[in-house]
């Protein structure tokens, strides 16, 4: 643009912006921010907001809330892209500050502003302020409004309050398929599979249709539940609704039968489906896997390789979890070889699954060779070494393991167990109270998991006066 010296307007300037964020091209969208900042437009609000909404699209939040702080004018449209900004991008307690901070301005808030704070409130610590913005919704008289409602039963359904969710779905006269879904959907996230399956029943009798969203929920659900019956039924509606065929919901439908254990259903339905991607791969191969099929799943990765269909990330560690013993150590290896060819034996979640299934393998000069291949080790990584060692027998190298990460990553449960585990078959009280300080020092403190792994050690030891002490 500058080589060609094309002078852009106000109008140009936003559309490049967008298209940059839609691409998510930070480089291109740096470069026309120095040429706002040129041409003397840095201090419109539309062109701000633009700015703001392209860095918040690139994720670059400090870029955002820079352009935010300069800006000479905010109207509602800047405060509805800052708190959409910090809510996508998981800052949900920025997002209540920035509509706090917004009503000290007295800048009023209207169905953007409470759809995007809505959507930060994604956990239970977060219900009271999603219950404030429910009652400034109906002070608003917003609250019958398909968009805003539906984001309600979303909000409730994730913070847990399955009951506040529903009390906002009966208010409606004739909801519409979204607000059902939503409402499904809010069951199955709380485990609520009957549940779930109940507002199915009630929709189907209000003569409401379901579509496609519906359909994998109610899957999810019968999945949870286990009625086999039912799931059938739901998968013949399936078939008359048109969707018998449609990979998604192919790929739902192999996973309900999974969980059936009938995976000659959930075989017949991969083999019938209009296409096949690399989500209903990993389905029908992490069912086989699930069910201790081994050989099944590595032949079917086989096929799905045959049939030039990338597998991914979680294909791969579906057929490695599905090696789980020494009997399967050539087929972890056969697996590894194809995973190099992939140029996938860095990557940190494949490498850790590597490792665990060398560990399970027993074959622990592999689990150390795949360890020292992975880019970037994290605690989960050095926690499968761990364990794998454990496996072996080989207890000093887990406590060496223990001692040697403790400059680099924060222990998880299992790191701890597995110390923990190396001290008792060891005997070893000394190393076993160090392993302790460090737990009484941690988060884990009070798990009850951990506790009862130090009882066994203090046992093993005859530490009997530690032992009493642990549960008293």
């Amino acid at each position: 643009m500058q080589e060609k010296k094309i002078e852009l307007d106000k109008s140009h300037f936003i559309s490049a912006l967008d298209a940059c964020g839609l691409l998510s091209n930070l480089e291109v969208g740096k470069e026309l921010h120095e040429q706002i900042f040129k041409s003397g437009l840095l201090s419109d609000t539309a062109v701000g907001n633009a700015l703001m909404c392209m860095y918040g699209r690139c994720r670059a939040l400090n870029d955002a809330c820079a352009v935010f702080e300069n800006m000479h004018h905010r109207d509602v449209v800047s405060w509805n892209a800052m708190i959409n900004i910090f809510a996508n991008l998981g800052h949900s307690t920025d997002a209540f500050s920035c509509f706090s901070e917004m009503q000290a301005y007295r800048v009023l808030p209207n169905k953007l502003t409470f759809l995007a704070l809505l959507s930060a409130c994604t956990t239970a610590n977060a219900l009271l302020e999603g219950k404030t913005f429910h009652r400034k919704i109906v002070e608003l008289g917003c609250d019958r409004e398909d968009l805003l409602v539906n984001a309600l039963i979303r909000m409730y359904g994730q913070c847990g309050a399955v009951e506040d969710a529903l009390a906002v779905f009966d208010h409606l006269r004739n909801p519409p398929v979204s607000a059902w879904n939503f409402l499904i959907g809010a069951y199955c996230n709380g485990c609520n599979g009957k549940g779930a399956l109940n507002v199915f029943r009630r929709m189907q009798n209000s003569g409401r249709e379901p579509n496609k969203i519906t359909f994998l929920h109610v899957l999810k659900a019968c999945a949870m539940t286990g009625v086999q019956d039912y799931g059938k039924t739901v998968h013949e509606l399936i078939k008359e609704c048109g969707w018998g065929y449609d990979v998604v919901v192919g790929g739902a439908l192999i996973n309900m039968y999974s969980k059936f254990r009938d995976l000659e259903a959930a075989k017949e339905v991969f083999e019938n489906m209009e296409e096949q991607n690399v989500v209903s791969w990993t389905a029908m191969i992490d069912a086989y896997a699930n069910h201790g099929y081994h050989k099944e799943a590595v032949r079917l990765l086989e096929s799905m390789k045959q049939s030039n269909c990338e597998p991914n990330q979680i294909t791969l560690a579906s057929v490695l979890g599905s090696c789980v013993s020494p009997v399967a150590l050539e087929d972890a290896i056969s697996v590894h070889s194809y995973i190099i060819e992939l140029g996938l034996e860095s990557d940190t979640f494949v490498g850790n699954t590597l490792v665990g299934t060398y560990g399970r393998c027993q074959a622990i000069d592999h689990a150390y060779q795949a360890f020292h291949r992975i880019g970037e080790h994290d605690v989960v990584s050095w926690t499968a070494l761990m364990s794998a060692y454990l496996r072996c027998h080989k207890h000093e190298e887990v406590l060496q393991l223990f001692q040697y990460i403790q400059k680099d990553v924060q222990p998880n449960r299992v790191t701890f167990i597995c110390a923990v585990k190396s001290c008792t078959y060891m005997r070893d009280l000394a190393k076993g109270k160090e392993v302790h300080a460090k737990i009484m020092e941690s988060s884990y403190n009070s798990d009850i998991i951990l506790k009862q792994s130090l009882i066994d050690m203090y046992h093993s030891c005859g530490a009997y006066e530690e032992l009493y002490s642990l549960t008293s």
